[in-house]
């Protein structure tokens, strides 16, 4: 039969080969998916948890979220400013796009070099550019 209906479409050996072999391994496709066990429903993700997270922060107004997040910088920049000769680790790392390493790289080189005389400095730890440095005036000092 097959090959009554490859005379008729005209194919040529290379094309009967190969419709020969899409349709055996379209068979093969529906007999493994028809025998493959399908998942239970129990394997699925409780999304009951990630739910109640949810509810609980929608339920905080958005200006007291602002607050919480906030809170650790504008306590310290209220004062004045961080005296950036003897800032410790975590007054450094609550300044704007400050963080571990960066702190640490601060307190090795004012411990070389001895005291930072003024705040451009700064440019000479590495890992702090020009734009950053612009970011970071408002909030340091040099004693």
């Amino acid at each position: 039969m097959f090959q009554r209906f490859a005379e008729w479409l005209a194919l040529t050996k290379t094309e009967q080969n190969i419709i020969l072999f899409l349709s055996v391994a379209f068979m093969v496709g529906i007999t493994v998916k028809l025998f493959k066990p399908s998942k239970s429903t129990s394997d699925s993700y409780n999304y009951s948890r990630s739910d109640s997270i949810f509810t609980a922060l929608s339920s905080v107004p958005d200006d007291s979220l602002k607050e919480l997040r906030t809170t650790k910088r504008t306590k310290q920049f209220e004062v004045g400013g961080i005296n950036i000769n003897t800032a410790t680790q975590e007054e450094l790392e609550s300044l704007p796009g400050i963080g571990a390493t960066l702190a640490r790289r601060i307190i090795e080189y004012r411990e070389t070099s001895g005291s930072i005389r003024n705040v451009e400095e700064l440019h000479n730890v590495k890992g702090i550019s020009k734009k950053k440095l612009e970011k970071l005036k408002p909030y340091i000092r040099v004693q």
